[in-house]
């Protein structure tokens, strides 16, 4: 579905316009980068601790994790919105009727990725519990109510991208707030309690793990977003509609593979923090060949065919 709408949607704001959102909604991605990343350090301490059967540790984890992403929250509303303001009235490439409206589209981003940051604890609760069939209902709701928006969006006269942008934060809200009930109704490890709000040896460990995985993919995240702002900088909007395109094919294809990796994470670290190394070993080489070889099974037949398909989906 995800894939299907683009072109109802490129077709609903132009290119300009879809250009505009790739770039603009893309300078929160730094932020929105290393709460994913955080997200997953949080998932590997959950689950280690309930391979050992320690619901109190897991409880200092999500407390921890908690105060971890508001405190980035907060300093994503302080610091992001004047470099993001900065960014589009001075160096990004904008015509001047669409100033107003990207400095909106900026603003939803950052709402939303404030949402993506306070979710994020009860998330990877969830994943960590390996409620993995529960988490894929409601990434599909949100996938057909993100579809509904972009057939919707066709009749809308006025300003398209403002009420698109507003449309998707809502959507994304709204499954955030979800998320965080179940986790909080189904696990009693997800409760707020101040005593365990500053300790030091949690807050230590859980930054030392997510500094390696930072350093191990912040590379990724360079070339995708400062590819994108560089493109905006010195080719303009109308390119980046077309590397946007490109991004969310690439995203697709990376989405099964990542659902498998994320199925199978949980019981990994859960297989160590129960001390059942050789079992833990064999689950992740069989990770490893499963995401590879999928991933092979997109990949192959797209790129020789790149071309058709393309004519095909956006026509």
């Amino acid at each position: 579905m995800g894939l299907f709408s683009v072109r109802w949607i490129l077709k609903a704001l132009g290119k300009v316009d879809f250009g505009l959102y790739s770039v603009v909604g893309g300078l929160i991605v730094f932020i929105l980068f290393i709460g994913s990343t955080l997200a997953g350090s949080v998932q590997r301490f959950y689950a280690y601790a309930i391979g050992q059967k320690d619901s109190e540790n897991i409880k200092k984890w999500f407390n921890c994790a908690f105060v971890l992403h508001s405190i980035f929250s907060i300093l994503l509303v302080l610091i992001g919105i004047p470099v993001g303001n900065y960014m589009i009235d001075h160096v990004m490439d904008i015509p001047a009727d669409r100033i107003a409206t990207c400095h909106w589209v900026y603003y939803f981003s950052i709402l939303t990725a404030v949402g993506t940051m306070l979710t994020t604890p009860y998330l990877a609760m969830l994943y960590a519990r390996q409620r993995i069939f529960e988490i894929t209902i409601w990434q599909t709701l949100q996938s057909v109510f993100s579809f509904g928006l972009a057939w919707y969006i066709l009749g809308v006269k006025g300003d398209v991208l403002l009420f698109y942008a507003a449309g998707v934060v809502c959507i994304k809200l709204l499954f955030d707030i979800v998320q965080i009930w179940r986790g909080y109704s189904l696990f009693s490890e997800c409760r707020i309690v101040h005593s365990y709000w500053f300790d030091k040896k949690y807050f230590k460990e859980l930054l030392s793990f997510a500094s390696w995985k930072l350093f191990g993919a912040l590379g990724i995240m360079l070339k995708n977003q400062g590819l994108a702002l560089l493109t905006n900088v010195y080719a303009g909007p109308k390119v980046n509609a077309s590397l946007g395109i490109g991004n969310q094919a690439a995203s697709q294809c990376n989405t099964i593979s990542a659902a498998v990796f994320h199925a199978m994470s949980p019981e990994i670290t859960s297989r160590e923090g129960a001390g059942e190394r050789d079992r833990m070993i064999t689950l992740s080489l069989r990770a490893c060949k499963f995401t590879t070889i999928i991933a092979f099974l997109w990949l192959f037949p797209l790129c020789g065919n790149l071309a058709y398909v393309l004519e095909l989906w956006l026509k």
